[in-house]
């Protein structure tokens, strides 16, 4: 490749990376945003780059446990934490109400006639929806690529969920755009919901990373082209994202 000299560089102040990219010191990642830089600086000169990183939002940006839900509703009910469970989510009903097949209201009366419950909306909603933790480190890395790459979330989440996380975790504000299951109508692995967030993005796949904790969903966007990093860690993120931007 060959590197056109420039009256201003955007790293002016950084002595070029020879020693840097794709190395780590003493196994940590060398200063995030640095590399953001570099590399930006890098892809000037270069037709093909990432242009679109795509986030999953459970266990990725969010951590979440569905159980937290059933062990309240079972104790308003005269179901176990488990029979809860698979009521709501192994029975197929959650997934109809994340695809928007059913309104919240409906979601809320199949769910209070199934576990016999005798509580309102508004008290399904409190114990339905706060489930969330933010996963700590990746407020960092969504800061160091926001502005330089435009930034989705894909998620097959629901729309009390979502509103509340909305509501709750201002990390959700460094996001440009939301692909969401219950809003499209489809949930991953379905290729659907990936070719939308490539249509909303106007972007070819292979220019968009995609990040996820789960295989099925990696495995379902690499078919269509885009570049997938599967999450396990904060570290092993930037890790991940960093091979895959210098790449």
């Amino acid at each position: 490749m060959e590197i056109r000299e420039r009256d201003k560089s955007p790293i002016s102040n950084f002595q070029f990376p020879t020693k840097i990219i794709g190395k780590t010191i003493k196994g940590t990642v060398p200063n995030f945003q640095c590399f953001i830089r570099v590399h930006l600086w890098l892809n000037s000169y270069i037709t093909t780059m990432i242009k679109l990183i795509i986030f999953d939002l459970g266990n990725v940006i969010l951590n979440f446990d569905h159980n937290i839900i059933c062990r309240k509703l079972s104790q308003i009910s005269r179901f176990s934490p488990q029979q809860v469970y698979e009521i709501i989510f192994t029975s197929g009903l959650e997934r109809l109400y994340d695809e928007g097949k059913i309104s919240t209201r409906d979601f809320f009366k199949k769910v209070s006639n199934r576990l016999k419950l005798n509580i309102s909306l508004t008290g399904f909603k409190q114990i339905w929806q706060d489930i969330f933790w933010l996963n700590e480190g990746i407020e960092e890395i969504l800061l160091s690529l926001r502005g330089r790459y435009k930034l989705f979330l894909l998620s097959n989440t629901n729309e009390i969920h979502f509103e509340f996380a909305m509501a709750k975790f201002d990390v959700l504000n460094f996001i440009d755009e939301y692909i969401l299951s219950y809003q499209v109508g489809f949930s991953k692995p379905a290729k659907e919901i990936f070719y939308e967030a490539l249509k909303r993005a106007n972007v070819e796949a292979e220019k968009c990373i995609y990040i996820d904790d789960i295989k099925e969903h990696i495995a379902s966007a690499s078919k269509i082209g885009m570049n997938g990093i599967l999450f396990q860690s904060i570290s092993q993120l930037k890790m991940d994202l960093w091979s895959a931007l210098s790449g």
